[in-house]
């Protein structure tokens, strides 16, 4: 009896022991489950915050990279604001750039999205123009004694204009490109949009070059007064004279001529550099010169109708006047330290002309190249300039067109950087 009981004992504790072995695997489980739970919880939040995080970063960089093309469009348009950039796709994106000016400073504010997340991006940039000369159609030069720039009644600019003087405009002006300025117009009757830049970069006057005779001319057969051309047609390749008044033709080939005055009255001229100590005068209509280069230490006077000026150097250390009508020069370099002056109607292809005084065009004036003036410049109406016009101060007159053109072609002395 007392065995059957302890057996039975026995069974009750392996019984319990077995309940509570269960109870312990249970108790177990259930915590590695709340474990399992609580770490796919944490996963899920930590990949949902990373995803958050991501796409933050990405909407960062898209609003810088909304930044950098934003500055991209101000360097063709310098004058945009508002809307610049809407809703342009970039990657797995879009950003949105909008600019407001105050002066020459310009605040961008760029907005990148990715999905729903945005970040934005502000940026202050300040417009300096920079000083390239024949990269706007009208610049004036910096430290100029002119104070005054104005553009006449129906003036058409094609291209950017830099004015550090005070300026007019008048009535219907059309100027495609930016106007930028030192200040507010004086009037502005045409309601061009000008852009004001209290820091603008203006260029100085460049230095007008010297001409230099060859150093290889050799000994020059001598004259003393020369009123023959046959006389230059000897064969030599320098010749000096006192005085030389030719009324007839004169061609030749890569020849010099140095005399103290020159006179021409004949109808051609070619293959000629005429070095004068003096003045040079031109008094011929019809007169055709070819490859002649005129350089002088006073002044150079041109008079005649239909002159025709094929490749050459004019270069005087005095004023130049060409005060006849219907000129054509072509493939010319016009270098003087005095006043220039063309009279109506002349037609300049391929050229520069450098003043380092005033400059003076008449009417009807037609000029592929370049024009710069230290002093003042006056456009006279209906000239058509495919090029560039810099001075220190101008008039454009009424229902003129200056279309800037950096490839005109037109010789740029080396002392002139681009």
């Amino acid at each position: 009896m007392h065995y059957v009981i302890e057996r039975v004992r026995n069974i009750n504790y392996l019984f319990d022991r077995k309940g509570s072995a269960l109870l312990i695997a249970l108790m177990i489980l259930f915590i590695f489950l709340a474990l399992g739970f609580a770490v796919t919880a944490m996963t899920s939040s930590e990949i949902k915050i990373s995803s958050n995080h991501l796409k933050s970063t990405q909407a960062f960089y898209l609003a810088e990279a909304g930044i950098a093309e934003a500055i991209n469009v101000l360097l063709f348009n310098p004058s945009a604001s508002g809307l610049i950039i809407k809703q342009m796709p970039i990657d797995n994106g879009k950003v949105t750039v909008t600019g407001s000016w105050s002066g020459n400073e310009v605040t961008l504010e760029a907005v990148g999205a990715v999905g729903s997340t945005q970040r934005t991006v502000k940026k202050t940039l300040r417009i300096i123009v920079g000083t390239s000369l024949f990269s706007n159609a009208i610049t004036t030069f910096a430290k100029s004694n002119e104070n005054w720039f104005e553009l006449q009644n129906g003036v058409k600019i094609t291209g950017d204009i830099r004015v550090g003087v005070n300026l007019g405009i008048a009535n219907n002006v059309i100027v495609n490109g930016i106007l930028y300025t030192i200040e507010e117009p004086s009037y502005n009757n045409s309601s061009v949009n000008v852009v004001v830049a209290e820091e603008l970069e203006l260029p100085v006057f460049p230095e007008i070059p010297e001409w230099q005779k060859p150093a290889d001319l050799g000994q020059p057969k001598v004259y003393e007064y020369v009123n023959r051309a046959d006389l230059f047609n000897t064969g030599d390749k320098y010749y000096q004279a006192d005085i030389v008044e030719l009324n007839d033709n004169l061609e030749l080939n890569n020849v010099y001529i140095e005399c103290s005055y020159l006179k021409l009255t004949g109808t051609k001229y070619s293959g000629i550099t005429f070095i004068v100590d003096g003045a040079i005068d031109i008094e011929s209509n019809d007169i055709d010169f070819q490859n002649v280069n005129l350089i002088a230490k006073d002044s150079i006077k041109i008079e005649g109708n239909n002159i025709n000026y094929e490749q050459g150097i004019i270069n005087t250390k005095g004023a130049l006047n060409v005060t006849k009508n219907n000129g054509q020069y072509s493939d010319v370099q016009i270098f003087s330290h005095g006043y220039v002056f063309f009279s109506q109607n002349t037609t300049i292809t391929r050229g520069t002309i450098i003043s380092n005084k005033a400059i003076t065009l008449e009417n009807n004036f037609n000029l592929l190249g370049h024009i710069l003036a230290k002093g003042w410049l006056d456009v006279g109406n209906n000239t058509i300039v495919n090029g560039s016009l810099s001075a220190g101060g101008l008039v454009i007159g009424n229902n003129s067109v200056i279309t800037n053109d950096q490839d005109t072609g037109a010789p740029i002395p080396p002392t002139i950087s681009m």
